[in-house]
């Protein structure tokens, strides 16, 4: 198992500092437990006690981690999106018996147990959603998916079986498979990928130790822009130099969406990223808050 989990890419994660006031902080975090395919998972949701809808945005662990893992580390990502208004859910992948906090997603072809099991992970959303929507108020209009590594293929590929529309979807540091399934235009996309990543390679050159966890090699990164960009109905995009390590592509897409497209040279897979003058999170967030 350990070395499954070099080969996932559950590296410790760089939280960004974000200053959110005290009356900004929201009370501790609910545990939610939510019955899929005849299996109980757990979630952790954060939201303000509102008694108005509020968008969801429901974020999904690398590989070998758990929503517990990943709601202590990304803590300060979260608070930044509650004081903007957004309900966050820190999803947990499945795992075999006695590793419970080594949990993985079925992304098609990795990782691990949730791919050999078939794990049915649209079904977990969906199940997922409706137990939020029962505790607190949701903005059935803006759901977004966002993932890192093992969770951002689960986001790729769930928009397809979801019988909940999605919004929007931020992939970070992760792959897409040849056989990855059509989106659905009227879905827009963040995706971030950087040139030193040492676990998910930007060109797609595929290490022999990733092979006990995958079973297909993915796209190279720019092949996966490129099927996005088809996918989504979008015309050429506009390119930008945001930093001397950071491009920035924004592609207009069919039915008013977008897709916008992060390349640095530096951050690794880790995710939160550090970005020499480049604050991710807030990128991240002002593309949700385009997503009206």
């Amino acid at each position: 198992m350990r070395r499954i989990l070099a080969v996932i890419g559950l590296l410790p994660l760089v939280v960004c500092a974000v200053e959110v006031s005290a009356a900004d902080r929201l009370p501790s975090s609910t545990e939610l437990t939510v019955t899929s395919g005849g299996v109980e998972r757990k979630l952790i949701l954060r939201a303000q006690p509102m008694g108005t809808p509020q968008p969801l945005v429901l974020i999904f662990h690398g590989g070998g981690g758990s929503a517990q893992f990943m709601a202590q580390r990304a803590s300060a990502f979260a608070d930044l999106l509650l004081s903007r208004g957004y309900a966050v859910a820190f999803m947990n992948g499945s795992f075999r018996r006695d590793s419970q906090n080594l949990r993985t997603w079925n992304g098609g072809h990795c990782c691990a147990y949730a791919m050999t099991a078939k794990i049915d992970e649209g079904d977990y959303i969906d199940q997922a959603i409706a137990t939020i929507a029962a505790q607190t108020p949701v903005d059935r209009s803006r759901i977004f998916l966002m993932g890192h590594s093992n969770g951002g293929m689960v986001t790729y590929r769930s928009p397809t079986t979801l019988q909940t529309k999605v919004r929007g979807i931020v992939v970070i540091s992760s792959a897409m498979f040849a056989d990855q399934p059509a989106i659905p235009q009227g879905i827009s996309a963040f995706l971030i990928h950087t040139r030193d990543d040492d676990n998910v390679a930007f060109d797609a050159s595929f290490a022999p130790k990733q092979k006990r966890a995958w079973n297909a090699p993915p796209l190279p990164f720019p092949e996966t822009e490129a099927r996005m960009a088809e996918m989504l109905g979008c015309g050429s995009p506009k390119e930008q130099k945001v930093t001397d390590s950071v491009t920035r592509r924004d592609h207009a897409c069919a039915k008013g969406t977008e897709l916008t497209v992060i390349v640095s040279t530096r951050g690794g897979h880790a995710w939160p990223k550090s970005i020499p003058g480049f604050s991710l999170e807030e990128t991240i967030l002002t593309f949700l808050d385009h997503q009206r």
